[in-house]
């Protein structure tokens, strides 16, 4: 999980891709049409987010390993 804090009481979590905030108008916002490969997808979404709206990253989890890198890698996930 990524945790992003764009205002001082304000901030919002990608996990999996998917967006959560307790400002719905936020997490609408951060609905995304971005598509793209990152060995990190979560992360590559928190930047996204930071470069449009500002705000910056808080805390981050470590990276998931991947279990199998002969058995299709995390790094090659398709972000949507």
């Amino acid at each position: 999980m990524i945790t992003v804090q764009f205002a001082p009481t304000t901030t919002a979590s990608v996990e999996g891709g998917t967006w959560t905030s307790d400002d719905p108008d936020l997490t609408w916002i951060l609905l995304t049409d971005y598509e793209g490969y990152a060995p990190y997808p979560d992360l590559a979404l928190a930047e996204l987010a930071v470069e449009r709206l500002g705000g910056k990253i808080v805390h981050v989890d470590p990276q998931p390993e991947d279990p199998d890198p002969d058995e299709g890698s995390l790094g090659h996930m398709r972000i949507y």
